[in-house]
């Protein structure tokens, strides 16, 4: 399990968290199976007691609940698309914990677990710094994502398992029989040391600062822990400490690594007009997070009990999130799902009652490690300094950061270890008792259950190739194609919202390619249907409001444009902050004559993106059907200043200096749309225009002449060379 999720992913898929949330599922069940059939023939079945057993049920019954009152239950069940910290995960994760303190028992198996954790990371790493070189094993060509997806997951995954190798160095014996033992154990502490730099190394070539965080965090735990154990190892601790440091500095001081300027650039002092004292700002993805923890402050104000339900932040941030967050990520389609903060993200989606739970869960955790540290052997503590600094790396990064599948299991897995290496005399349930035909029913039935369950567990990822094949073909142009790839990915994955984007999309092509009313009648029907499996999805009823236009344009019928209206409003009470709705309502009142009405529609949408050309656009020709000349100029100018390549924007202004009768500059517009478009028809004939109203007959005979050999059968050019030609 520990090697499958964290180094698995399949190129056929979008997502490298399904890949492994699939294989932590399959492999969690496989492993209960085994379990339930051991359980069945022992005469006796008994379960290891641990002092987290509380917090967790009722970390679990809190988050049970928080599904069930969410705002979204059935995502909160499976987890979000590219995300899964859904209620499965979290019981997942609980599983995994349980299976750690019943099967990993013995300190032998503890140790064999760190070496797979080393061996894996090691791994890990090997595929992120071939991938700096230009050699990318995942086919993936994304840069240094190792098999993570992200630069950000595997540099918080190293964080973690940086531990792994650090404690196998420190866990060799001192004193060793013979000769040949002692070259074991020397060629043993030569790769622990290599897989601690070749770990280090990947990790330095990401510039995480969230992990940089949790890695410091677990050095000084590490530290602090084995302070007294460090004066009896005080060479092995000097070896570390030199290679470390050399590494350190290789790696970071005069290497190609952007973290020491990542974390200077994380604030910036500024000098303000009119004040004395200058003042701290954030910058880059620093004041992104800011905003992010307002907006989940704001949703905990709303849901502060039990919270929106696991995985569905998103499903509500766009209704709590700030207008500088939607400017700062680039504007309409960025979305919040995850607090980017495990305090804040825990408290959001379960609520100060998960939140509260899972706090006494890590204060537990810690306060059994208090009691226990002083009296168990020097070789235990060492071995549980290094599960609890990699546990506490976690903890640190995630506080600017969320954790992922992979980092998130070993987390569980590690909690799990705790126990043991703790406590190796272990407390145990009381023991019960079962006949024989009962015990073989239950686990018959547990069996048949874990068999769906695999299947369960397996359809999505089987969707999911079907997806990414869809979008191959989309990109490739085979619509037809790309449909029937992205009907076949939501049939084997129905819930999943967010492959309708895909296909409604994919509708939307067909129908613009065709203009066959049976296409929007398709829309319609798949874009209400995607609204029912995710009422709460404002993008989803503002393409409605589109299709619903686009049918009051066709047939002419009220009610297609009520329901325009209807669902742009819609859109608008889950994403206040969001303007396309606003251009689909006054659309609908400029098509009726309600030009005022659509004014104040746009102005509201301008409003959101003062330096949106198309807005600005849009409100210039209103203003100037309504007789604001004055107005629609500086709205056009105003959107040239944004988009100064746009031949359209200079050809209406220049027609509003024409209908002015504003000659020269209305030249001057036309003359710049042709400087940009060469073929700009509209222009030309204008400009033609002018020219003889200037009595400049060559200069105009020369533009339609032009306009007719881009379209022979322009009618308004060849009236005036007619005329022209009279003259």
């Amino acid at each position: 399990m520990i090697l499958t999720i964290a180094l698995s992913f399949d190129a056929r898929t979008t997502s490298f968290d399904l890949v492994k949330v699939t294989a932590m599922r399959v492999l969690t069940l496989i492993i209960i199976g085994v379990w339930l059939i051991k359980l069945t023939f022992a005469k006796k079945i008994q379960f290891i007691r641990t002092p987290l057993d509380l917090p967790i049920l009722v970390f679990l019954i809190i988050n049970i609940a928080a599904t069930m009152t969410g705002v979204h239950p059935y995502m909160s069940l499976v987890g979000e698309y590219k995300r899964y910290d859904g209620l499965l995960s979290t019981f997942n994760y609980i599983l995994i914990y349980y299976i750690a303190v019943n099967f990993l028992k013995e300190h032998k198996y503890l140790k064999r677990t760190i070496v797979v954790i080393t061996i894996t990371g090691v791994l890990s790493a090997l595929v992120g710094i071939l991938q700096s070189y230009g050699i990318d094993l995942t086919k993936w060509e994304s840069g240094v994502i190792s098999t993570f997806g992200n630069p950000n997951f595997i540099g918080g995954y190293l964080a973690m398992v940086f531990f792994a190798p650090l404690t196998l160095f420190f866990l060799i014996p001192k004193n060793v029989a013979n000769s040949k033992e002692r070259r074991k154990k020397i060629i043993f502490m030569g790769v622990c040391l290599l897989s601690l730099l070749l770990i280090y190394k990947c990790f330095s070539i990401l510039s995480h600062r969230g992990g940089a965080l949790g890695l410091g965090g677990g050095i000084i735990l590490f530290g602090f822990l084995l302070r007294r154990q460090f004066l009896k190892i005080k060479l092995r601790l000097a070896v570390v400490f030199v290679v470390i440091g050399m590494a350190t500095a290789i790696f970071f001081l005069t290497g190609q690594s952007g973290l020491i300027q990542k974390f200077a650039t994380t604030v910036k002092i500024e000098k303000k007009e009119g004040k004395a004292i200058p003042t701290l700002e954030f910058t880059s993805t620093a004041e992104t997070r800011v905003y992010i923890w307002q907006t989940g402050l704001e949703i905990i104000k709303r849901h502060p009990f039990l919270g929106v339900g696991p995985d569905a932040l998103r499903f509500v941030s766009t209704q709590h999130e700030k207008l500088e967050f939607i400017r700062t990520e680039g504007g309409r389609n960025c979305l919040i799902d995850k607090a980017h903060n495990e305090i804040i993200d825990i408290a959001t989606t379960r609520g100060l009652l998960g939140l509260g739970a899972y706090l006494w869960m890590i204060v537990s955790l810690f306060i059994f490690v208090y009691r226990l540290f002083p009296l168990i052997k020097e070789e235990n503590k060492i071995l549980l300094s290094g599960i609890l600094a990699a546990i506490v790396s976690y903890l640190v990064q995630n506080q600017v950061g969320f954790g992922i599948i992979a980092t998130s299991s070993l987390f569980w897995l590690l909690l799990g270890m705790v126990i043991p290496a703790g406590r190796p005399n272990h407390q145990q349930t009381k023991p019960v008792s079962l006949p024989v035909i009962p015990r073989l029913a239950i686990s018959l039935s547990l069996m048949i259950l874990i068999y769906y369950g695999v299947l369960f567990s397996i359809r999505p990822y089987i969707a999911d190739v079907y997806y990414k094949n869809g979008l191959a073909m989309k990109s490739q142009g085979n619509i037809d194609q790309a449909m029937a790839s992205f009907e076949k990915a939501l049939e084997y994955n129905p819930g999943e919202e967010f492959y309708y984007g895909e296909v409604l999309d994919a509708y939307n092509i067909k129908f613009n390619q065709t203009q066959d009313i049976v296409w929007l009648d398709r829309l319609i029907v798949k874009g209400e249907e995607a609204v029912k499996c995710n009422p709460l999805h404002p993008y989803y009823y503002n393409l409605l409001s589109s299709s619903y236009g686009e049918k009051y344009v066709r047939t002419g019928n009220n009610a297609w444009a009520d329901k325009s209206i209807e669902a742009s409003k819609k859109a608008l009470v889950y994403k206040p902050l969001f303007a396309d709705p606003y251009n689909n309502i006054a659309a609908i009142y400029v098509r009726q004559g309600r030009y005022e009405e659509a004014i104040k529609e746009m102005e509201q949408a301008s409003a959101l993106f003062p330096d949106d050309p198309n807005y600005l656009r849009i409100l210039g020709e209103l203003y100037q059907v309504t007789g604001k000349i004055d107005k629609s100029i500086e709205l056009l100018k105003k959107a040239i200043v944004y988009n100064p390549k746009n031949a359209d924007l200079y050809g209406k202004l220049g027609k509003i200096y024409f209908d002015q009768k504003r000659y020269k500059e209305a030249e001057i517009q036309f003359k710049k749309a042709i400087s940009l478009d060469v073929n700009n028809i509209f222009a030309r004939n204008n400009l033609g225009t002018i020219y003889i109203n200037q009595q400049k007959l060559k200069e105009a005979r020369q533009e339609f002449e032009a306009v007719l050999k881009i379209e022979t059968e322009n009618n308004y050019a060849r009236e005036m060379l007619t005329i022209l030609g009279g003259i």
